[in-house]
């Protein structure tokens, strides 16, 4: 019994897949305004993209990996005798790394009584701005954010200013632009 040579595809002859691997781009199709394009070994039909080329890549993709490693479709044997291995669940990107940031909370630098992993919580940094500018206009000394010590408005601005790589942004808030 002689095995059934598949036909060449537009995707075998653009990609140089040979005849005897079991993974190799099929040829693409429409589905709900989506392309897909499937690969020979039946178990991947490909990802829903905008056009033929993007699909002929994705599953070009999975070919050319399921090739270098022998993969065999449904549980077969590969070439190097090991069977398909099982899928594995990839931890999505927020589980995989850690945070800017991350850590044990601190208190809120503006004083607020909430925790926060950066300096201020969301939308403080702005709430601050206010209180520091207040703080200068009758002079006043704070609470530092990054000591807890009290400190004048402008040692805090341009602590503020050094932490965000340099500039004066801080210290113009407070000042209204006059230095």
């Amino acid at each position: 019994m002689t095995a059934e040579v598949p036909e060449k595809t537009p995707a075998m002859l653009a990609f140089g897949f040979p005849d005897d691997v079991e993974h190799v781009p099929q040829s693409p199709y429409e589905k709900d305004g989506k392309f897909y394009c499937p690969c020979r070994c039946g178990e991947y039909d490909g990802r829903g993209v905008s056009t033929p080329s993007h699909a002929y890549a994705s599953t070009r993709v999975h070919s050319e990996h399921a090739n270098a490693h022998g993969y065999k479709a449904a549980g077969g044997r590969s070439a190097t005798g090991g069977s398909t291995p099982p899928r594995r669940s990839v931890p999505s990107p927020a589980t995989s790394r850690p945070r800017a940031g991350a850590g044990a909370p601190s208190p809120c630098g503006c004083g607020c009584g909430g925790a926060s992993r950066g300096l201020f919580c969301p939308g403080h940094d702005s709430r601050f701005k206010g209180i520091l500018k207040a703080a200068h206009l009758s002079g006043d000394t704070l609470g530092h954010p990054g000591t807890g010590e009290q400190a004048p408005p402008l040692e805090i601005a341009a602590f503020l200013d050094e932490r965000r790589g340099g500039g004066t942004f801080w210290l113009d808030k407070v000042t209204g632009g006059a230095k």
